[in-house]
């Protein structure tokens, strides 16, 4: 680039997403909305229908893996996080960090999702690992 489109480029900087005019400075990316844990706590219908096991258990009621909200939508049972943690405790301490963000949310969102890791706390069963991350959330 030669100097003036060199002083262009800048200039083009300053009006695009990347530059913070609170901080008057530039950001390494844009800002960009992060989903929630609502969203991401999805299993989307088409791979429901992948699974005959998991259509079965829905079919039968027994929600220990997967349940179905009263939107319809199939979402991830707190009690499999638990049960995971028996096995690999490491990925469900991972598992748990959408829910730890519960500060985010409104009310009543904040008080289930609190609800929810206080449940995980109080069966005794936590790991090292999902204890330090739940303790630390409710805290």
């Amino acid at each position: 680039l030669d100097a003036a489109e060199a002083a262009k480029l800048v200039s083009c900087l300053f009006d695009s997403r990347l530059y913070r005019s609170d901080q008057r400075s530039f950001m390494l990316y844009p800002e960009r909305e992060l989903p929630n844990f609502l969203d991401k706590n999805v299993i989307p219908g088409e791979k429901m229908d992948a699974i005959p096991l998991l259509q079965e258990l829905i079919k039968e009621g027994k929600g220990s893996i997967v349940d179905r909200d009263a939107f319809g939508t199939y979402r991830f049972h707190a009690d499999f996080l638990m049960q995971l943690d028996s096995l690999n405790p490491q990925v469900a301490a991972r598992l748990l960090t959408p829910l730890t963000q519960w500060r985010r949310y409104d009310v009543l969102r904040q008080e289930r999702m609190r609800a929810e890791l206080q449940r995980i706390l109080d069966s005794g069963k936590c790991s090292k690992d999902v204890y330090e991350v739940v303790s630390k959330s409710l805290a």
